[in-house]
């Protein structure tokens, strides 16, 4: 029930009114049980458990209260799953690829095939493995329908698509390799900021010498490339050498402004940002800082996780930026937003990364 309300809590007033215009009434008279459910949370400021069972017992919602709530939980989702479609490229495939089975389901064959190669070039651009491995099957299977029933089709067409899919499964496995050496690293950071024995040393050197570390053409799928530079970045910082975060990390953010809108996933854009103003901050680079801090600040979150990392990242430098500037207008005004964040946050934010600057200003 408490994550029902919490998610309840968390909706636009667009998000409301789309869910009670297309969703939540159904073909009772009167008012449904999911409804009235989901007008006693919405109404419910803070999670009472106690007041919210009283409340449901006078409704005489008490006894079937456990299969509303996963029906309300079920229904709400998937609605703002649908409402959202369109800032959510995966789901956004997903309903194309709907599309294209409903038309191979009813005979529309040649009406799917065509929608299968539009969607193609979209997935291609900003689509994740799947999409794409999806897209291909669809337009491999017309192309081979096609083939099998028409004499004068081309079988080079089939073996285009499948070059592309194989094409694919390189970029992939590629991106695996990635994973792998990421994966290793991490394992090493768990148990410190830097090299502790001569073992860590000599793995880590191991794993910055790797050739996918040493050449970058070698990461061919956005995915790949963000590895690239997240493993050379934890390298530079692990050991301090500042001068190459900081060039590693602009690198980084000016790949990410120079891609396609939605090719890099929003979590991945606020980490880039937050690794050049740490950059920044270490090379004394105070007018990259600002920049940096400006932009990271500026940067749009779509949820409540986006909205906690960007505050975490802007709020940790943006109060020393402010202190060393002596800019006591713009610090306070910081200070307080930060306080602020941290009360309507602090639940979801580990104490050990809370910004230690507002306990020493305050």
């Amino acid at each position: 029930m408490r994550e029902l309300h919490k998610l309840i809590k968390s909706l636009t007033p667009n998000e409301k009114k789309y869910f009670r215009r297309y969703r939540l009434k159904d073909d009772q008279k009167g008012i449904s049980q999911a409804e009235m459910l989901f007008d006693i949370l919405e109404d419910t400021d803070a999670f009472d458990e106690e007041k919210i069972l009283f409340r449901l017992k006078r409704q005489k919602l008490d006894k079937q209260i456990a299969d509303t709530k996963d029906y309300l939980f079920e229904i709400l989702t998937d609605t703002l799953v649908w409402y959202h479609k369109e800032n959510n490229g995966e789901s956004g495939s997903f309903y194309q690829l709907s599309k294209i089975r409903l038309l191979e389901d009813r005979g529309l064959e040649n009406e799917a095939a065509k929608l299968a190669k539009k969607l193609f070039p979209q997935v291609l651009e900003n689509g994740s493995f799947v999409e794409k491995w999806n897209v291909l099957g669809k337009n491999i299977n017309h192309a081979s329908n096609d083939f099998l029933a028409h004499k004068k089709s081309n079988y080079a067409d089939i073996t285009t698509w499948m070059d592309k899919r194989h094409e694919l499964l390189q970029q992939m496995q590629r991106c695996h390799d990635y994973d792998l050496l990421l994966v290793q690293q991490l394992g090493v950071m768990r148990k410190a900021m830097q090299a502790r024995n001569d073992d860590d040393l000599q793995l880590l050197n191991k794993i910055f010498e790797n050739q996918l570390i040493q050449d970058q053409t070698s990461a061919t799928s956005t995915d790949a490339q963000f590895i690239f530079h997240t493993i050379r970045l934890h390298h530079f910082q692990i050991f301090q050498q500042w001068s190459n975060f900081y060039n590693e990390a602009l690198e980084l953010v000016n790949s990410i402004k120079q891609s396609h809108h939605g090719t890099f996933e929003k979590m991945r854009i606020l980490w880039a940002y937050a690794q050049l103003t740490q950059a920044s901050y270490f090379t004394g680079n105070w007018a990259q800082l600002e920049l940096s801090l400006n932009e990271l600040q500026n940067t749009e979150a779509d949820n409540q996780t986006e909205k906690i990392a960007r505050f975490t990242y802007y709020s940790q430098l943006a109060i020393t930026l402010f202190d060393f500037k002596k800019n006591k207008t713009q610090l306070t005004i910081t200070l307080n937003e930060t306080v602020q964040h941290l009360s309507e946050f602090k639940n979801r934010i580990r104490p050990d990364i809370r910004p230690y600057a507002v306990f020493k200003f305050t």
